[in-house]
């Protein structure tokens, strides 16, 4: 979520996966990013109707636990 953030501060992808504030987001999660034993990747969404609003949602797995959790930009 922080490498997330920072690409939508900075307005460059850091990544390189072509989208500004999304990591490893490419509908393959055999390649998502590696953090320890975990696997994580962070999406992106511009928030509808509410203009300047962008919602990143960082999802993690590590066998079977799973965490989600959300940050809205403005």
């Amino acid at each position: 979520m922080n490498m997330s953030i920072r690409e939508m501060v900075n307005d460059v992808d850091e990544y390189g996966d072509g989208t500004t504030g999304a990591i490893s987001d490419d509908g393959n999660a055999a390649n998502d990013s590696d953090l320890g034993n975990a696997q994580v990747l962070v999406t992106t969404a511009v928030n509808v109707p509410v203009a300047g609003q962008t919602t990143l949602t960082s999802e993690g797995r590590s066998g079977d636990a799973r965490r989600k959790t959300r940050t809205i930009m403005e």
